[in-house]
């Protein structure tokens, strides 16, 4: 399968983000900040609210009830300090919204963010995106030979229908499609998939695979199997962006990216909300003090319908979702960029 090299997709998520850095210079940098104000000085004759006098030692002289107030007061300064670096951060974040169907490339795009500005994972993370990976293959296999049997294409190895009814059985019993696969699940199903992916009969399926839901990266994965399977095993970047799984809630990604001209950064807060239409209820939740508002379109889902409706065209659904976006009161002030995304599956598609 084509894919962008990484060059390219860098190239372009930078000048996605040149965009967003002229909205900051040409609007944020206006924004109108009040002069912070001085708390008023306590006079010694008004009783202490902190340590009133009735809560005082009877033998508590003056210069001692004195460096307690200083003490109390300079305490105070420094929280109103912490509360005040807190403000001023949130105030001059940069709020990025990211919008789109189910399956548009939002969540992708954010890792891209967090690999080009290095934001490392954890190992937590990381063990999430193992399992993530497996269980993509497995699904995937596990649909594709599914789709092969019911089209009535006929396997072409001998030892193909053992496989098959070897992983069938062993995916159906340990698995679901909304679980995780661990390691030890895995390792029992890798040798069946390898097998299986040799076989012409499943290749020929996923030459057809957009009359059908499959992952976009299965064919790498299954590709990969012999380095996925090793105990040592750790995602690649490659591996890390071509992980899938649905976006569930609210996901929220911190990172400071360089403003042009060497003048420092700015801190950009992206936040991706789930695109399939049962998690939709959720985006308003996120639309107070958006800046901006990225909405990724994949140009390649022409001849695609949705996974949630059979019946509503994916290219179709981008549009009328993008209309009621762009139409959104609460995004009349901000600014809309329209990111046009996988056109390198269109490439493909097209051949041209």
């Amino acid at each position: 399968m084509s894919r962008l090299e990484p060059p390219e997709w860098v190239q372009a998520l930078a000048n996605l983000l040149t965009g967003l850095d002229s909205f900051f210079r040409k609007h944020v940098r206006c924004l109108p900040r009040k002069a912070p104000q001085e708390p008023p000085v306590q006079d010694e004759a008004v009783d202490d609210p902190v340590f009133p006098s009735h809560l005082r030692s009877e033998n508590e002289t003056r210069e001692e009830r004195r460096r307690l107030r200083k003490h109390q007061k300079q305490h105070s300064q420094r929280i109103d300090q912490m509360l005040k670096k807190d403000r001023k951060q949130i105030e001059s974040e940069i709020k990025v919204l990211l919008l789109g169907p189910g399956e548009s490339g939002k969540s992708t795009v954010l890792k891209q963010m967090r690999i080009i500005h290095n934001v490392n994972f954890t190992d937590e993370e990381l063990q999430e995106i193992k399992e993530m990976i497996f269980q993509n293959v497995c699904v995937s296999m596990f649909t594709l030979c599914m789709e092969r049997e019911r089209r009535g294409i006929s396997f072409q190895l001998k030892d193909s229908p053992f496989h098959w009814q070897s992983f069938r059985e062993r995916f159906e019993l340990s698995t679901r499609d909304d679980q995780r696969v661990s390691f030890i699940d895995f390792i029992k199903h890798a040798l069946d998939i390898q097998e299986l992916w040799r076989d012409q009969a499943l290749r020929d399926t996923y030459d057809i695979r957009y009359n059908f839901k499959l992952s976009d990266s299965c064919s790498y994965f299954f590709s990969e199997i012999a380095r996925i399977k090793q105990a040592s095993y750790v995602p690649s970047q490659q591996d890390i962006l071509f992980a899938r799984r649905a976006t569930i809630g609210i996901k929220e990604m911190l990172v400071d990216i360089p403003c042009s001209m060497g003048r420092g950064t700015v801190p950009f807060r992206f936040i991706d909300v789930g695109g399939q239409r049962s998690g939709r209820h959720l985006w308003r939740t996120v639309f107070h003090g958006v800046h901006a508002v990225l909405f990724l379109a994949p140009c390649s889902e022409f001849d695609q319908v949705l996974a949630e409706n059979s019946s509503v065209n994916r290219l179709e659904e981008s549009l009328r979702t993008f209309a009621w976006i762009i139409n959104e009161q609460a995004f009349q002030s901000s600014c809309v960029i329209l990111f046009l995304n996988k056109l390198d599956l269109l490439i493909e598609k097209t051949g041209s």
